[in-house]
């Protein structure tokens, strides 16, 4: 069992804006009712991602990232950071209303696909089955989820 050092920094960019918004929260914070089903499958699917991407277990299914798969997993991860940290950024300079972190533009809830490709993408390039498949487990209840609250 090792650390993956790609698992660390991936795991630590998208901490950052989590902990940001532990001090800094919405000034008007709406409670949505999501099913608890589903709350409870995109928390394990988050955590799952996060362990399976900070600790290789067993070297299993673990392939070596060789030079053209790592300039693409690095220009795809950092492309989805920047819209990532821009929606962020966004919320921050708006005045930290809750809709600016889950409104639509051009897709819904773009702050939380981008995490989710983030997940998916760094687990299909690492090869890494366990991150797939948490990705997955995570991305669609909180895409349901943040789908459903852009119509309530």
């Amino acid at each position: 069992m090792s650390l993956n050092y790609y698992g660390i920094l991936i795991f630590m960019l998208l901490l950052i804006p989590r902990l940001i918004l532990v001090f800094f929260p919405p000034i008007r914070r709406v409670h949505h009712m999501a099913h608890k089903q589903l709350k409870v499958l995109e928390t394990i699917g988050e955590v799952g991602c996060s362990f399976f991407g900070l600790i290789t277990i067993f070297d299993i299914g673990y392939k070596p990232i060789n030079f053209p798969v790592e300039v693409v997993w690095i220009v795809l991860a950092t492309i989805l950071f920047i819209i990532h940290y821009a929606f962020y950024f966004r919320y921050a300079i708006k005045g930290r209303k809750e809709e600016y972190l889950y409104d639509k533009v051009l897709v819904y809830s773009p702050i939380h696909l981008s995490k989710v490709l983030i997940y998916l993408i760094s687990g299909i390039l690492l090869f890494n089955p366990f991150i797939i498949v948490f990705s997955i487990m995570y991305g669609i209840p909180t895409l349901i989820i943040n789908y459903k609250r852009n119509f309530e």
